[in-house]
């Protein structure tokens, strides 16, 4: 399962990061917006959605309101200051949930109207990013990812106080603490590397450990729906890392705020 996971986990980085690299932003809208269809596939799956009719429907909800954020440009902008909104909704609300109910609830329905909506927001935000430079893009998805990495060292070394036990078992402050350790390197690197100067390096910093925090929250979001349904993975598509809503849950929080923030450092 671990060399399984690992030689996924290099595909799917050779192929993301020469996306962002080598294709404008058009043509990266299309192929994430192809990725982000499988992803509401997989959200529809895990609130119940089993009529493939109905599932069909809420598909073509999740392009349309895609296609409308990137390409009717007043309201990409507009997505990336709702998503800020939204996700900024969700920190509470997850500061207040202390256990997950099964079946129809206020929540429940909650998950189920949120799936076009967010899925749209990240792909707004990451078609504007891309727009501002590929290096922007290629930094966030770097930084979410080290900040993964960070969080896995660090909560399996020294994990011990559990960060929210009723979503997320796993998850610890310990790894946390580590992932913004990791990411503030990171961005403190960034800023040289982007010659920035130092007003602005120091704004990256700030605003990179912020996405951080917040991007702990779009994980936790997604574990909030797959606890919902009582599943472990969003799927099964990626051998070893389970679904597309497994891979990109971070980014989901992350890319608007990002954005919101890179918005303003100019």
């Amino acid at each position: 399962m671990f060399k399984q996971r690992v030689v996924t986990g290099m595909i799917l980085a050779l192929a993301v990061f020469g996306a962002i690299a080598f294709v404008n932003s058009e043509l990266l809208a299309v192929l994430v917006l192809i990725m982000l269809l499988v992803g509401g596939w997989e959200w529809a799956n895990l609130v119940g959605i089993q009529n493939n009719a109905a599932r069909a429907g809420y598909l073509i909800l999740t392009a349309a309101a895609c296609a409308a954020v990137v390409w009717f440009a007043p309201l990409n902008l507009v997505a990336i200051y709702a998503g800020t909104a939204w996700w900024t909704f969700v920190v509470v609300l997850l500061s207040f949930i202390r256990h997950v109910p099964h079946g129809a609830s206020p929540l429940h329905y909650l998950l189920k109207a949120a799936g076009p909506p967010v899925l749209a927001v990240l792909l707004a935000s990451i078609y504007w990013i891309h727009q501002q430079g590929w290096q922007w893009l290629f930094y966030l998805v770097l930084l979410t990812s080290l900040a993964d990495t960070g969080a896995y060292l660090s909560g399996k070394t020294f994990g011990k106080r559990k960060l929210a036990p009723e979503l997320s078992p796993g998850k610890t402050l310990e790894g946390l603490f580590g992932a913004l350790l990791f990411s503030g390197v990171a961005a403190a690197a960034a800023g040289k590397i982007f010659g920035l100067p130092l007003g602005d390096g120091v704004y990256l910093v700030l605003l990179s450990l912020l996405v951080v925090v917040v991007s702990v929250f779009g994980d936790l979001f997604e574990s909030l729906l797959k606890r919902a349904a009582g599943a472990k993975d969003s799927g099964h598509i990626l051998p070893g890392h389970g679904g597309i809503l497994d891979r990109v849950d971070s980014l989901t929080a992350a890319a608007p705020v990002f954005a919101l923030g890179l918005r303003y450092m100019h």
